[in-house]
């Protein structure tokens, strides 16, 4: 069975495959010690590669408006699978989840949430939204940030 150090170094390594330029992020979502799917952080694409939109507007802190979170693609690719035990996985996320992204983790019943960097750090904010919202609903929520250095970035 694998630690959540070594789920958590599944996802920095999905996290490389985004081409994302503010933020690179990989997220696992794993069942009874099993992967059941993983997503990156990405655009809308089309069959070359290329981004459909041509123009893609920044949003005020140099997001894109257009891209599909690292948590939303784990989850909706579980969903692809038929894959529906939501409320007995436990979700690895390289980024702390976004509110939006919170709220689509708690809907979909997930109840278990791992990740390592700070959302409100990278976006400049005071609190970390997403996991306020899962710990008020009652989520078990745990940073991963170990001093040994067993994970890499």
């Amino acid at each position: 069975m694998c630690t959540d150090e070594q789920w958590m170094n599944v996802a920095l390594l999905v996290s490389l495959k985004s081409c994302c330029v503010k933020v690179k992020v990989g997220a696992v979502v794993v069942y009874g010690g099993n992967e059941i799917s993983r997503g990156y952080n990405r655009k809308y694409i089309n069959d070359d590669g290329e981004c459909v939109f041509e123009k893609c507007e920044r949003s005020l802190r140099g997001g894109c408006f257009y891209s599909i979170h690292a948590e939303m693609n784990a989850i909706i690719n579980a969903i692809e699978k038929g894959f529906s035990k939501f409320d007995e996985v436990v979700i690895y996320t390289t980024l702390a989840p976004c509110l939006s992204c919170a709220k689509l983790i708690y809907r979909i019943g997930i109840r278990e949430i791992r990740y390592v960097e700070s959302y409100a750090k990278t976006e400049g904010i005071s609190v970390e939204e997403g996991v306020k919202f899962l710990e008020d609903m009652g989520c078990n929520v745990k940073r991963i940030c170990p001093d040994d250095g067993s994970l890499r970035r």
